[in-house]
């Protein structure tokens, strides 16, 4: 009996857990748009806030946004450093967009602040990398 149940429970527990998966990318969609709209109504500190927030969980599409909101000073204070951070991060991703940006990013800054951003890019991917076996992080 034991053996019929214990397959049910981690049967149970694999599909919950395939459910919340989509919840959240659901929910970080939503909730995507919804820093859209702000943006659109000029509400840019709330649309900062919704950017950054995605950000911090690798949201593509907010990673833009941030660099491009910091390049500007938009919903921000304007800071070179971090918008060379996020287009970096976004080049990374592969959007043309930001590998087109990153010449009129680094122009803005000296040597040792693009070091520093340089450092900060590689021992984040190396976390990356070590915590979550990210072999995409390695490249």
């Amino acid at each position: 009996m034991i053996f019929l149940v214990i397959p049910f429970f981690l049967l149970c527990y694999f599909l919950t857990a395939e459910v919340y998966s989509k919840i959240d990318e659901l929910n970080d969609d939503k909730y995507y748009q919804k820093g859209v709209t702000h943006y659109d109504d000029g509400e840019f500190k709330k649309s900062y806030i919704v950017f950054f927030n995605l950000s911090q969980k690798g949201h593509k599409s907010s990673i833009y946004n941030l660099s491009n909101m910091y390049f500007e000073g938009i919903g921000t204070t304007q800071d070179y450093q971090l918008s060379l951070k996020y287009t970096w991060l976004c080049s990374l991703n592969g959007n043309k967009k930001c590998i087109n940006k990153i010449d009129k990013v680094l122009d803005k800054l000296n040597e040792d602040t693009i070091m520093l951003v340089k450092l900060e890019i590689e021992e984040m991917l190396e976390k990356q990398y070590i915590d979550n076996s990210d072999k995409y992080a390695a490249f």
